[in-house]
């Protein structure tokens, strides 16, 4: 597993975070949640279509279904260059959501769609080069 660093991350989220005490994030977090998306995204897309890739992640909370209102997260957009991620955003936002999230996934489909089909026909036809 490589590990992944993302320069000004520290830096961003000590700024954002300096006043809120629930639903931090923690860059440690962040490497570990986009760790998990790289191996996602290296078993569906080959390392040159991920380029462009952009991914939202958060800290992953229950919330008591007494609690009134929708709280406070911490929210980290990168996006994926040729060979590092790059820091696009981090905020605090109203909205709850599960660890990662991948924006721009509809621009993806089709090169997934290709590494799939490459991969059936080899099940089917294993002795034919492709």
């Amino acid at each position: 597993m490589s590990s992944i660093k993302i320069k000004g991350l520290d830096e961003a989220l000590k700024l954002v975070q300096k006043s809120s005490r629930a639903r931090e994030l923690t860059s440690e977090g962040v490497y570990k949640i986009l760790n998990e998306v790289q191996q996602t995204l290296d078993t569906y897309l080959f390392k040159k279509d991920q380029v462009g890739v952009q991914v939202l992640v958060t800290v992953y909370t229950k919330v008591a279904g007494s609690y009134n209102g929708i709280p406070y997260s911490t929210f980290v957009e990168v996006e994926r260059g040729k060979t590092v991620w790059k820091l696009n955003n981090v905020y605090r936002a109203i909205g709850i959501a599960a660890d990662a999230k991948i924006l721009n996934s509809e621009k993806f489909t089709h090169q997934i769609y290709c590494k799939a089909e490459k991969k059936l026909n080899r099940l089917v036809y294993p002795d034919i080069e492709l």
